[in-house]
């Protein structure tokens, strides 16, 4: 059986902005850094890991930067990992896309199972997507974490 440790990136750019990262390539604010230094400190006594997997976005690879070097292992940066793409919210602020997308907007607070980002990726799409890369990973790792 293989494990499998899921941890989101630390504070991006965007999120500090109150932006809609999306596929946009966002960095790490100096706030996400940290998280993802503490974050590595605190899993590295506590767990054993052979291989390291992040989508090959920015916050998220560069959240993987602390576990590589504590653990001495490469980062596999899979693009399956990207969490959803947003379309046409991509970059936008929270308040834009809330007057310029107002009807998709109000789905994706209010039935966020159906809900789809103007011109981007539903999130059953995303769940989709997302939930094959995972099995593929475990597939290629069984009996490791």
């Amino acid at each position: 059986m293989t494990r499998i440790i899921m941890i989101r990136h630390g504070q991006s750019e965007a999120n500090a902005q109150s932006r809609f990262a999306g596929h946009s390539d966002f960095d790490l604010s100096e706030l996400g850094r940290q998280q993802a230094e503490l974050a590595a400190k605190y899993l590295y006594g506590k767990e054993q890991l052979d291989v390291i997997y992040a989508s090959d976005l920015l916050r998220a690879h560069n959240t993987a930067v602390p576990f590589s070097k504590l653990y001495g292992l490469p980062i596999n940066d899979r693009e399956g990992l990207r969490e959803l793409f947003a379309g046409d919210w991509e970059g936008r602020t929270i308040d834009d896309i809330k007057q310029r997308y107002s009807e998709d907007f109000r789905v994706w607070r209010e039935d966020f199972s159906n809900a789809r980002c103007t011109g981007g990726e539903s999130v059953a799409e995303l769940y989709g997507r997302v939930c094959a890369e995972v099995l593929s990973i475990a597939a290629e790792n069984e009996g490791r974490c």
